[in-house]
């Protein structure tokens, strides 16, 4: 194992924004938590300590190069918390029995402060399943789950091949709300949004839509946010029939609830008549009850803007947010290219941060994080403009990509994702906004 807390030279107004107090620089990297070099950040969330609690993938020696899950806990100093698992990182092999790559996508804890992830696990036919892993306080494998700590479903839609997992939320019983997709029979094969429902122990809920999951019926439709309302579940995603970002809401059985768009769903793009269409990605609920999804939108020209959109809970945009339900931001890093936000949280005084990223000038991906006041405006209080860029924070010169955001207890901004370094790997990272 190797630890690596880097400091990159940074300009003035990064210092200023970055809080220096979490591992003296404001962020962390850590690599080869499963022995070869390559560490990813997916997910991210706070604990009732206000630990920083990761998931992602780590890259492992059996068969190649195979990835394998990985957990990794902080304590809000920035320290790696070696009272986890003994070493702060937990690492999971094999799950869905291929001996092959494995992933945590997303991360929630829930009522009793265990860690759910879900993501995906190649199998033995080579395809890849859905999984629920579920790990107690301690970093361990909670057994009382499924009878061993995970569960593993394939084949949703029927089609014998992919599953995905890619967001979790639990709901107010501690039942485990998945959204992600799986392939339909067919040729070609489609893809399909799907919902799993779990119950606390780890079995698929049976009073839930069809045996447990509920099947978006359009051709190519994909689930990348999930969040519950009451006994509402409200998913977001994209779709390809029409094209556009989509936000789904489905009624406590699984039915699409009637009340929300026109037929339990609605279908947005910031411009009209592309045939690109608009991206959802992350999803909160701020304290009005207000929907909130970050994401992308894209014009006739192939360019891609970070998107920002609030929706009433009828499915209608609230037009009182930057006086049209959504906002939109190019060109942060300066490349002229794609912008894209990957993940959207809200801290106590109502302001909404976005983590994504953007097109740097030399061709690489940087780090994005976007601050914006609960009326739409960009919060110029943040790093002077209402946004900063992170570049070369594990001294690689390349890549630096953000995947999710939280706001922890002390309304710090926690962005995850993976930075390169000059051992030419990439490293689990994590930055730390006051």
């Amino acid at each position: 194992m190797r630890t690596f807390f880097l400091v990159a030279a940074m300009c003035i107004f990064i210092h200023a924004q970055l809080d220096t107090s979490f591992n003296k620089t404001g962020f962390v990297v850590h690599e080869d938590a499963a022995g070869v070099g390559h560490d990813f950040g997916q997910a991210v969330a706070v604990d009732k300590d206000n630990r920083i609690v990761v998931a992602g993938f780590s890259s492992n020696r059996n068969h190649g190069l195979n990835t394998d899950l990985a957990v990794w806990r902080y304590l809000p100093s920035g320290q790696i918390d070696t009272s986890f698992n003994s070493k702060g990182f937990f690492i999971h092999d094999n799950t869905a029995g291929g001996n092959s790559d494995e992933e945590g996508n997303a991360i929630a804890l829930d009522s009793h402060g265990r860690i759910v992830v879900v993501g995906r696990s190649r199998n033995a036919q080579r395809n890849d399943d859905m999984v629920v892993w579920r790990l107690k306080t301690d970093g361990t494998l909670d057994e009382s789950f499924a009878g061993r700590g995970f569960a593993v479903h394939h084949s949703a839609a029927g089609g014998n091949l992919q599953d995905y997992g890619y967001a979790v939320t639990i709901d107010s019983k501690n039942r485990i709300l998945v959204t992600g997709e799986s392939y339909a029979a067919g040729f070609p094969p489609s893809s399909q949004m799907i919902v799993w429902r779990y119950l606390e122990n780890g079995e698929l809920d049976a009073s839930f839509g069809n045996g447990g999951w509920i099947i978006q019926s359009n051709d190519w439709d994909w689930g990348y946010g999930i969040t519950t309302v009451g006994d509402k579940i409200i998913v977001t995603g994209k779709g390809l029939n029409p094209t556009g970002m989509y936000v789904w809401q489905y009624l406590n059985d699984g039915t699409p609830d009637p009340s929300f768009g026109e037929k339990g769903f609605i279908v947005h793009n910031i411009i009209k008549g592309t045939d690109f269409g608009d991206e959802a990605r992350g999803i909160t609920i701020d304290n009005a009850g207000k929907i909130v999804i970050a994401g992308r939108n894209s014009n006739f020209n192939l360019e891609r803007s970070m998107a920002l959109w609030r929706f009433n809970n009828d499915g209608s945009l609230d037009t009182s947010f930057n006086e049209k339900g959504f906002v939109s931001h190019s060109n942060a890093a300066k490349g002229k290219g794609s912008d894209s936000g990957q993940g959207v949280a809200i801290d106590s005084f109502g302001r909404i941060a976005v983590a994504g990223r953007s097109d740097g000038p030399n061709g690489n991906l940087d780090v994005v994080v976007w601050r914006y006041l609960a009326n739409g405006q960009l919060d110029t209080s943040f790093a002077e403009k209402g946004y900063i860029v992170h570049h070369n924070t594990a001294g690689g010169n390349h890549h630096d990509l953000a995947h999710a955001i939280t706001i922890d207890k002390q309304d710090r901004i926690i962005v995850v994702g993976w930075s390169f370094n000059k051992q030419g790997n990439y490293g689990m990272t994590i930055w730390c906004h006051k």
